[in-house]
C-alpha cells in the first residue's frame, strides 16, 4: 500500500507543470522593464553588453533580484546582472527629473536647457556611472552663468542622483516646440481662406471656357 501511495504521489509531482520563462529573448525583458507601468524598485537601468540587442546588461540593487532576471528568460545566455547596492532605481530617477523638469524649465529663459535619464560623454566618449559605469544618473544641462547656484541647490534636494553638466546656450528653444512654418491657428485659417479663393476662381474660369466653346 505504502508503494502504490509513493507511485501515486510520483506521478503527480511529474504531471505538475514546470513555470515557463516569461521571455524569448533579453532585449524583450529589458523592454518590458523599462515601461513604467512594470518597472520594478530594483531596476536601475539596462544597456547593450556589445552593441546589440542580444546580449544586455541589466543593473540592479538588489542581489536577490539576479536570480530573478534570469529565471524570466528562456535562454539567460545574453544577460549580464549587475549588482550594485548604491546605484538608483530608474523608478526613482524618473520621478526625479519629472520634478527637476517641472521646476527649472519653465518660462521663456529657464536656467536649465535640458535634463535626461542615463548616462553621460566625457571627451567624446558615451559613459555611464558608478564603479561599474553601467549606472544612470539624471543628467542637467545648465547654462553657464547659473551653474553654481542650481549645482547647489539640486545636490542638496537630490545628492549623487543628479550629474550637471554646463551648456553656453539651447540647442532649441527649452519652453516651446519648433514650429512648421505655421505660427498660430489664424495662420491656418488665412491658409484656409487663400485656398479656397484659388479654387474658386480657378472654377470660375473652367466654367467661362466651357461656355466660350459652346458659343
Amino acid at each position: 500500500m505504502k508503494r502504490m501511495i509513493c507511485l501515486l504521489l510520483a506521478l503527480l509531482v511529474l504531471m505538475v507543470p514546470v513555470a515557463a520563462a516569461e521571455f524569448d529573448t533579453v532585449y524583450d525583458l529589458w523592454t518590458w522593464l523599462e515601461a513604467e507601468e512594470n518597472m520594478p524598485d530594483w531596476y536601475c537601468g539596462g544597456s547593450s553588453t556589445d552593441g546589440s540587442m542580444e546580449n544586455m546588461t541589466i543593473v540592479v540593487n538588489v542581489p536577490e533580484a539576479e536570480e530573478e532576471l534570469y529565471a524570466m528568460l528562456a535562454d539567460p545566455s545574453g544577460l549580464t546582472v549587475i549588482v550594485s547596492e548604491t546605484a538608483f532605481s530608474r523608478k526613482n530617477l524618473l520621478w526625479a527629473q519629472n520634478e527637476i523638469t517641472n521646476a527649472y524649465m519653465g518660462g521663456k529663459n529657464p536656467p536649465v536647457a535640458g535634463v535626461g535619464v542615463g548616462w553621460t560623454t566625457v571627451d567624446g566618449r558615451v559613459t555611464g556611472f558608478g564603479e561599474s559605469g553601467k549606472e544612470e544618473r539624471i543628467v542637467v544641462d545648465v547654462l553657464e552663468e547659473y551653474a553654481p547656484m542650481i549645482t547647489r541647490e539640486l545636490q542638496a534636494l537630490y545628492g549623487d542622483m543628479v550629474y550637471v553638466q554646463t551648456v553656453s546656450g539651447y540647442a532649441l528653444p527649452a519652453a516651446e516646440e519648433p514650429s512648421a512654418g505655421i505660427e498660430s491657428w489664424g495662420d491656418i485659417a488665412a491658409a484656409v481662406l487663400v485656398l479656397a479663393a484659388v479654387v474658386i476662381v480657378s472654377v470660375m474660369n473652367y466654367r467661362k471656357k466651357k461656355k466660350a466653346r459652346t458659343r
